[in-house]
């Protein structure tokens, strides 16, 4: 079966890069062919593009301006170039489309039996260039089977306007199967759509420590130490990070370059390899994070972890996954205390037990959603 899987825009999150690759391999394995669609934000016209690079050159001329000159769409590329490798394994299978009219044409072309929505914030409005993409809205007469693995809305609240509401109560009655990757996610698809979707893991968790392993020890890192990565820096965190350090006799290593700091130099902002990414992880003794695709390899690599709640980019997406692995111990709130969560051991053979179930039920919809059984 031939089947195109419909993802976030591929950008400089490790996360997103991971969970398309996560569930790119994982139908491979399954046996489909894959096309992944890479929908990215309208491209600029070579006038407005240059105009925009002269501009920034300008304010870094005149300001003092360290950040990024070129773009592409929404992101600059020159912090991707450590990433790039990894994508280009899989890369003849990703064909990018920058507009509704050109995602019509090349789904219209691709002979597909079958279109999945990938995860990650698919269905969060403001993080994607047309949220009604993610529904379909543009292959409403088209006979494939329309699945949805694991988007996420990555808040607890509805951010849909009453039209799009409308929309996608009737996009929805289209699809074989829909599933979620949060329970909160569960509930807003039957308070506002009235379905009732499937919770599903993020595809990350599809795989087993055995499977990023090989890519994790490719890059070489010194064992131990208290690995921090963290979205949004600041003095806080850094202060909580070398709290628990210093608590647990720990040296304080950060995964992370300033990536997320439009503002720093563009050498500071390059994302570190996806090989050195994941190895901040497999090496670390202890991980302090505030990102949930860390939270998911602190996991997968059974590391004891603290997750610093990060409000501004949606807590529903920590709390799902913590809650259903009995790790909300894990998550450090305003009310908690860091002696709190260092007194609490993880036990990894009762998270594995739950993870495997969770899997087990999370590849089950995958393959019956395609089947349509």
């Amino acid at each position: 079966m031939k089947v195109a899987l419909l993802v976030f825009p591929i950008h400089y999150s490790h996360g997103c890069i991971l969970q398309t690759f996560a569930l790119y391999s994982k139908l491979k394995e399954l046996g489909y062919r894959v096309t992944i669609i890479d929908r990215q934000p309208k491209k600029l016209s070579f006038v407005r593009a240059g105009a925009r690079s002269v501009k920034l050159l300008v304010k870094r001329l005149i300001r003092g301006y360290k950040g990024a000159i070129f773009y592409q769409g929404w992101f600059p590329y020159e912090i991707m170039r450590n990433q790039q490798h990894f994508i280009n394994s899989f890369s003849e299978d990703i064909k990018s489309v920058y507009s509704t009219e050109e995602l019509k044409h090349f789904v219209e072309k691709g002979d597909f039996e079958a279109i999945i929505v990938g995860s990650d914030q698919t269905w969060r409005p403001c993080y994607v260039p047309n949220v009604m993409d993610y529904w379909f809205d543009f292959a409403e007469d088209m006979g494939f089977k329309k699945i949805t693995y694991a988007p996420s809305f990555g808040v607890g609240v509805w951010e849909y306007t009453d039209s799009q509401t409308l929309r996608c109560k009737e996009l929805a009655s289209l699809f074989t199967g829909i599933s979620v990757r949060e329970e909160s996610g569960v509930k807003l698809c039957k308070n506002y759509l009235g379905i009732d979707a499937t919770h599903v893991l993020d595809p990350t968790l599809l795989w087993t420590k055995d499977f990023y392993e090989p890519i994790a020890s490719q890059y070489p890192m010194p064992e131990g130490g208290c690995h921090c990565y963290f979205l949004d820096v600041s003095e806080e965190k850094k202060k909580i990070a070398e709290s628990i350090a210093q608590k647990k006799g720990l040296v304080t290593r950060y995964i992370n370059t300033r990536t997320e700091d439009g503002d720093a130099p563009v050498k500071e902002r390059i994302a570190p390899s996806i090989e050195k990414w994941l190895a901040g992880f497999f090496y670390g003794d202890y991980i302090v994070v505030d990102s949930f695709h860390a939270v998911i390899f602190s996991i997968i690599f059974q590391k004891t972890f603290v997750v610093i709640g990060n409000k501004k980019r949606g807590m529903s997406r920590f709390e799902s996954i913590l809650n259903k692995l009995g790790l909300q111990n894990r998550l450090l709130k305003e009310t908690t205390t860091i002696d709190e969560v260092l007194q609490d051991e993880i036990d990894w053979n009762s998270v594995c037990e739950k993870l495997d179930i969770l899997r087990n039920k999370s590849i089950t919809f995958l393959k019956k959603a395609l089947s349509n059984q």
